[in-house]
């Protein structure tokens, strides 16, 4: 399962092994603005017992349109819309892991619940690329800088 999402919008975050998820809520929900505790929750949930260690999981935050909320820390899953999350490895070393861990999502329907709702993965799809790979894309920023946001 190998394919490029970068025409369809939704690859914003590079990672040496990708798996993006595509979801739509099961209805609408509040979440968290930052909901990676989350999202992290939802996806080790899946995870089949004993689960494996990973220590370079990497997730970006759901990406899609949001309905306001009256709360400025929260906003609003629409069930309408379709939503991209993309987690993924940093380090090769646990590729292997990496595949197990969302074997499940791959094998069987499966729904990441979070604390309010449901996403129901509606695609997914996956990309491998070396950090090599990963260099030569930025080779042509003007400005190279790194933004850490906590």
């Amino acid at each position: 399962m190998s394919t490029d999402l970068n025409a369809s919008g939704y690859d914003n975050c590079r990672m040496p092994q990708k798996i993006t998820m595509i979801t739509r809520p099961l209805a609408g929900f509040e979440i968290p603005s930052s909901e990676g505790h989350q999202l992290y929750s939802a996806i080790f949930g899946i995870i089949p017992r004993p689960r494996p260690l990973m220590s370079t999981i990497s997730l970006c935050p759901l990406q899609g349109r949001f309905k306001r909320c009256l709360s400025p820390r929260r906003k609003e899953l629409d069930p309408e819309e379709r939503y991209s999350l993309a987690v993924g490895i940093t380090d090769q070393r646990e590729t292997e892991i990496f595949r197990s861990a969302v074997a499940p999502l791959v094998s069987r329907e499966r729904n990441l619940r979070l604390k309010s709702g449901e996403l129901r993965v509606e695609e997914l799809a996956s990309n491998t690329a070396g950090f090599e790979e990963l260099l030569q894309a930025s080779g042509d920023l003007r400005e190279p800088s790194l933004d850490f946001e906590f």
